[in-house]
């Protein structure tokens, strides 16, 4: 195995290791989310601000996975 490959498996490793605490911050907001009086605004907002940043980081990492994947492919051939 090359250098080139090893690093890019430790790479995808933190990846996952990154994308594992924030399924469960996700879960959290979820579970938060349905304990918010409907009627309380500021509170609501909030939480769709922290779910919105949350999922946008699941994007990244999901997009930076795929790329290691391709390079990853590209490398072992």
């Amino acid at each position: 195995m090359n250098p080139l490959n090893d690093q890019v498996k430790q790479e995808r490793a933190f990846l996952h290791d990154m994308a594992s605490p924030l399924m469960v911050a996700i879960g959290m907001v979820e579970a938060v989310e349905m304990t918010v009086d409907p009627n309380d605004v500021e509170s609501k907002a909030k939480l769709a601000k922290a779910m919105k940043s949350l999922l946008k980081m699941t994007d990244l990492l999901k997009a930076r996975r795929k790329v290691l994947i391709a390079l990853d492919q590209e490398t072992s051939q």
